[in-house]
Protein backbone atom coordinates (compact mmCIF):
# COMPACT_ATOMS: atom_id res chain seq x y z
CA UNK A 1 0.00 0.00 0.00
CA UNK A 2 1.53 3.41 -0.69
CA UNK A 3 1.33 5.67 1.99
CA UNK A 4 2.79 9.46 2.78
CA UNK A 5 5.69 9.72 5.08
CA UNK A 6 3.31 11.39 7.81
CA UNK A 7 0.81 8.22 7.19
CA UNK A 8 3.54 5.93 7.64
CA UNK A 9 4.73 7.87 11.03
CA UNK A 10 1.01 7.85 12.24
CA UNK A 11 0.64 4.24 11.57
CA UNK A 12 3.78 3.72 13.60
CA UNK A 13 3.36 6.13 16.84
CA UNK A 14 -0.49 4.89 16.64
CA UNK A 15 0.69 1.59 17.03
CA UNK A 16 2.57 2.56 20.46
CA UNK A 17 0.49 5.34 21.74
CA UNK A 18 -3.08 3.72 20.77
CA UNK A 19 -4.24 7.94 20.81
CA UNK A 20 -4.71 8.96 17.47
CA UNK A 21 -4.06 12.97 18.06
CA UNK A 22 -0.69 11.76 19.60
CA UNK A 23 0.46 9.77 17.00
CA UNK A 24 -0.54 12.39 14.05
CA UNK A 25 1.25 15.34 16.09
CA UNK A 26 4.35 12.96 16.29
CA UNK A 27 4.03 12.49 12.77
CA UNK A 28 4.63 15.82 11.93
CA UNK A 29 1.22 17.07 11.64
CA UNK A 30 -0.13 20.66 13.33
CA UNK A 31 -1.06 20.57 16.73
CA UNK A 32 -4.11 22.46 15.64
CA UNK A 33 -5.42 19.88 13.53
CA UNK A 34 -4.00 16.78 14.95
CA UNK A 35 -6.87 15.70 17.23
CA UNK A 36 -8.66 15.73 13.78
CA UNK A 37 -6.33 13.99 11.06
CA UNK A 38 -5.87 11.65 13.35
CA UNK A 39 -9.40 10.38 14.06
CA UNK A 40 -9.43 11.30 9.97
CA UNK A 41 -6.66 8.86 9.72
CA UNK A 42 -8.02 6.07 11.54
CA UNK A 43 -10.96 6.09 9.11
CA UNK A 44 -9.52 5.87 5.81
CA UNK A 45 -9.67 2.35 4.59
CA UNK A 46 -5.93 1.72 3.30
CA UNK A 47 -4.64 3.03 6.87
CA UNK A 48 -7.18 0.91 9.38
CA UNK A 49 -6.31 -2.09 6.72
CA UNK A 50 -2.74 -1.21 7.65
CA UNK A 51 -3.15 -0.94 11.47
CA UNK A 52 -4.98 -3.93 11.31
CA UNK A 53 -2.60 -6.26 9.84
CA UNK A 54 -0.28 -5.20 11.78
CA UNK A 55 -1.99 -5.92 15.32
CA UNK A 56 -2.51 -9.29 13.68
CA UNK A 57 0.81 -9.89 13.33
CA UNK A 58 1.64 -8.72 16.84
CA UNK A 59 -1.38 -10.40 18.19
CA UNK A 60 -0.61 -14.23 19.63
CA UNK A 61 -3.31 -16.33 18.09
CA UNK A 62 -5.21 -18.86 19.89
CA UNK A 63 -3.10 -21.92 19.25
CA UNK A 64 0.30 -20.17 20.04
CA UNK A 65 -1.01 -19.66 23.41
CA UNK A 66 -2.07 -22.70 23.73
CA UNK A 67 1.51 -24.19 22.26
CA UNK A 68 3.24 -21.67 25.06
CA UNK A 69 1.31 -22.98 28.13
CA UNK A 70 2.37 -26.83 26.96
CA UNK A 71 5.83 -25.70 26.80
CA UNK A 72 5.78 -24.35 30.05
CA UNK A 73 3.57 -26.97 31.71
CA UNK A 74 6.58 -29.74 30.31
CA UNK A 75 10.00 -27.44 30.74
CA UNK A 76 12.76 -28.90 32.62
CA UNK A 77 15.33 -27.71 34.25
CA UNK A 78 17.40 -30.48 32.45
CA UNK A 79 17.04 -27.98 29.96
CA UNK A 80 18.76 -25.22 32.06
CA UNK A 81 21.66 -27.34 33.86
CA UNK A 82 24.87 -28.41 32.96
CA UNK A 83 25.96 -32.01 34.70
CA UNK A 84 29.66 -32.49 32.71
CA UNK A 85 31.38 -30.59 35.48
CA UNK A 86 30.76 -33.10 38.17
CA UNK A 87 28.61 -30.51 39.59
CA UNK A 88 25.37 -28.54 38.53
CA UNK A 89 25.97 -25.75 36.87
CA UNK A 90 23.05 -23.24 34.79
CA UNK A 91 23.42 -23.38 31.28
CA UNK A 92 22.03 -21.08 29.28
CA UNK A 93 24.01 -21.20 26.69
CA UNK A 94 22.21 -24.86 26.58
CA UNK A 95 19.05 -23.55 27.15
CA UNK A 96 19.64 -20.69 24.45
CA UNK A 97 20.72 -23.24 21.94
CA UNK A 98 17.53 -25.41 22.09
CA UNK A 99 15.23 -22.49 22.13
CA UNK A 100 14.23 -22.64 25.66
CA UNK A 101 14.88 -18.94 26.87
CA UNK A 102 11.44 -17.84 26.57
CA UNK A 103 10.60 -20.59 29.72
CA UNK A 104 12.58 -18.64 32.00
CA UNK A 105 10.39 -16.72 34.72
CA UNK A 106 13.31 -14.90 36.70
CA UNK A 107 17.22 -14.86 36.75
CA UNK A 108 19.29 -14.26 39.96
CA UNK A 109 22.52 -13.05 40.30
CA UNK A 110 24.55 -12.82 43.64
CA UNK A 111 26.32 -9.35 44.84
CA UNK A 112 29.37 -9.71 42.70
CA UNK A 113 26.98 -10.00 39.75
CA UNK A 114 27.32 -13.94 39.00
CA UNK A 115 24.51 -15.96 37.84
CA UNK A 116 22.81 -17.17 41.40
CA UNK A 117 19.99 -18.94 40.07
CA UNK A 118 16.61 -19.62 38.02
CA UNK A 119 13.30 -19.84 37.99
CA UNK A 120 11.06 -21.31 35.45
CA UNK A 121 7.01 -20.30 34.74
CA UNK A 122 5.04 -22.72 37.06
CA UNK A 123 4.20 -26.37 35.24
CA UNK A 124 1.37 -26.86 37.72
CA UNK A 125 -0.29 -23.50 36.73
CA UNK A 126 0.09 -23.78 32.88
CA UNK A 127 -1.59 -27.45 33.48
CA UNK A 128 -4.43 -26.32 35.20
CA UNK A 129 -4.96 -23.35 32.35
CA UNK A 130 -4.76 -26.48 29.30
CA UNK A 131 -7.19 -28.48 31.64
CA UNK A 132 -9.68 -25.72 31.67
CA UNK A 133 -9.66 -24.96 27.46
CA UNK A 134 -9.59 -28.71 27.05
CA UNK A 135 -12.66 -29.22 29.72
CA UNK A 136 -10.89 -31.79 31.77
CA UNK A 137 -12.55 -30.15 35.14
CA UNK A 138 -16.12 -29.71 35.91
CA UNK A 139 -17.65 -27.14 38.48
CA UNK A 140 -21.08 -27.82 37.62
CA UNK A 141 -23.54 -29.78 39.35
CA UNK A 142 -26.24 -31.52 36.94
CA UNK A 143 -29.46 -32.32 38.98
CA UNK A 144 -31.83 -34.53 37.36
CA UNK A 145 -35.26 -32.78 38.49
CA UNK A 146 -37.53 -35.32 37.41
CA UNK A 147 -35.68 -38.36 39.40
CA UNK A 148 -35.54 -35.50 42.16
CA UNK A 149 -40.05 -35.16 41.73
CA UNK A 150 -40.16 -38.97 41.43
CA UNK A 151 -37.97 -39.90 45.00
CA UNK A 152 -40.09 -37.03 46.32
CA UNK A 153 -43.58 -38.49 45.71
CA UNK A 154 -44.03 -36.03 43.21
CA UNK A 155 -46.09 -36.77 39.96
CA UNK A 156 -43.72 -35.57 37.17
CA UNK A 157 -46.40 -35.39 34.19
CA UNK A 158 -48.84 -33.58 36.70
CA UNK A 159 -45.78 -31.27 38.08
CA UNK A 160 -44.90 -31.04 34.15
CA UNK A 161 -48.78 -29.63 33.38
CA UNK A 162 -48.96 -27.45 36.26
CA UNK A 163 -45.69 -25.25 34.72
CA UNK A 164 -47.09 -25.17 31.36
CA UNK A 165 -50.26 -24.47 32.68
CA UNK A 166 -48.74 -21.23 35.01
CA UNK A 167 -46.78 -20.15 31.88
CA UNK A 168 -50.03 -20.02 29.97
CA UNK A 169 -51.44 -18.36 32.51
CA UNK A 170 -48.53 -15.62 32.84
CA UNK A 171 -48.66 -14.90 29.21
CA UNK A 172 -52.41 -14.70 28.84
CA UNK A 173 -52.55 -12.25 31.60
CA UNK A 174 -49.68 -10.06 30.43
CA UNK A 175 -50.94 -9.72 26.71
CA UNK A 176 -54.67 -8.64 28.62
CA UNK A 177 -52.76 -5.57 30.21
CA UNK A 178 -51.12 -4.80 27.09
CA UNK A 179 -54.19 -5.09 25.08
CA UNK A 180 -56.11 -2.61 27.38
CA UNK A 181 -54.59 0.77 26.29
CA UNK A 182 -53.39 1.24 30.16
CA UNK A 183 -52.40 4.47 31.24
CA UNK A 184 -49.26 6.16 29.10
Amino acid sequence: MAFTNRQRAFIEHYLTSWNAAEAARLAGYSEKTARFIGCENLTKPNIRAEIDRRLQAMTMGSNEVLSRLSQQASASMEDFIDLSWGVPRIALGKAAAAGKLHLLKKISYDKEGRLSGIELHDSQSALVQLGRYHKLFTDRVVVDWRKEAEEAGIDVGELYQQLVNAIAASLTTSHRGDAGGGDS
